[in-house]
């Protein structure tokens, strides 16, 4: 009994316990598929050419198929390793409020492991695509307005946000 000539599926996925990702190999006319897996877990107990794996932790995983004959022979193995890569960690930092004329710092140190980090909106950063940038807004009314600030960070291109409220109070009125 031939094994699988290939399979298909992610080499390497973002940590999402519980999401399925399928893995699928060619059909082979009157065989049946055995499906096992190693740091991952199969969806029921699939005997076709699609198998559906899910990975509750990160590190290395590895999918296995064999093809089984109508007399239940199996095929040699044929192993996909899936790295899955754990997911960053997004800190937007605490609430900031400050009065109009000032300003206040967001978000916090920069994680050396991280590619890229994201702000959005971009009004009134220093810098949208720093880890702390300095926010400044001007309020000409007389009642506070409130901007929260998105964070988006990605590593390895896996991302993940968090959102900080920037309060700026406006300046007492001289009647």
């Amino acid at each position: 009994t031939p094994s699988p000539a290939s399979m298909t599926g992610p080499d390497s996925i973002c940590y999402s316990p519980g999401t399925a990702f399928p893995f699928t190999v060619p059909n082979s006319l009157g065989n049946t598929f055995s499906w096992t897996t190693t740091n991952a877990s199969l969806n029921g107990t699939p005997t076709g050419t699609t198998a559906n794996a899910t990975f509750p932790n990160t590190g290395q995983a590895i999918i296995s198929v064999s093809t089984v004959n109508q007399y239940g022979c199996h095929s040699d193995t044929l192993n996909k390793i899936v790295e899955v890569i754990p997911l960053p960690t997004a800190v937007a930092g605490p609430n900031v409020s400050f009065c109009t004329g000032s300003s206040g710092s967001i978000g916090g140190p920069a994680n050396p492991g991280y590619s890229s980090y994201l702000w959005t909106p971009t009004t009134g950063l220093s810098n949208a695509s720093s880890s702390n940038p300095t926010v400044t807004l001007t309020d000409t009314g007389t009642t506070p307005i409130t901007v929260n600030y998105v964070l988006t960070v990605t590593e390895s291109g896996c991302t993940d946000t968090d959102t900080v409220q920037v309060t700026v109070n406006p300046l007492p009125t001289v009647n």
